[in-house]
């Protein structure tokens, strides 16, 4: 069985002034997340990291996220 550990990372959350709402992201990590609000850019985002892994795979995943710790 695998084991899974949680990892914490920074997300960032960029208001449009211009048209309103949110974009939301982690640094190193080319997935983006839109919403009116925080959380649903968030939960945008959370899809977003989804697919990403879905294509690249965990391994490359951590080892982008790795690069900020």
């Amino acid at each position: 069985m695998a084991a899974f550990r949680s990892i914490s990372t920074t997300v960032e959350l960029i208001p449009d002034p211009e048209q309103g709402g949110l974009t939301a992201c982690v640094p190193n990590i080319p997935a983006y997340g839109e919403g009116a609000t925080e959380d649903e850019a968030i939960a945008d985002l959370k899809e977003a990291l989804r697919a990403y892994i879905g294509v690249f795979g965990v391994r490359e995943s951590l080892s982008r996220l790795r690069t900020q710790w």
